[in-house]
């Protein structure tokens, strides 16, 4: 099988990449550089990983929140907290539409005061 030839930059003396075969299905030469010494084929992609660390908005609950640089932290309070209040995961879920029913499930939150006249009126 070998002594393929490139359609895309005319290499020769190619074989076929068995490996990406036996994953796609789809027959493709090997990875090779062109005259330019640019990829021509490449399916051994490198994924580089993002070093980041990612910032905790103080005014929402542990599992909301989470910005990834203090850029983003700043727009997610004004748009989050215009009036800097804390967000909680019950003030979350409201938006979402909780059923009344299971707002009594709910009593631990620091939000719960906002919702329990909800309870009340059932």
């Amino acid at each position: 099988m070998a002594g393929k030839v490139c359609n895309r930059c005319g290499a020769k003396n190619l074989q076929w990449n068995r490996e990406q075969h036996e994953k796609t299905g789809k027959w493709q030469l090997e990875d090779h550089k062109n005259s330019s010494n640019d990829w021509c084929v490449i399916t051994k992609r490198k994924v580089i990983p993002q070093k980041f660390t990612l910032i905790h908005c103080d005014l929402c609950d542990s599992h909301f929140g989470w910005c990834a640089n203090k850029e983003e932290l700043e727009k997610h309070k004004k748009w989050k907290h215009p009036n800097g209040e804390f967000i909680s995961h019950l003030d979350i879920m409201m938006v979402g539409g909780l059923r009344n029913n299971s707002l009594k499930n709910w009593e631990y939150d620091p939000s719960f005061h906002k919702y329990k006249h909800l309870l009340e009126e059932h």
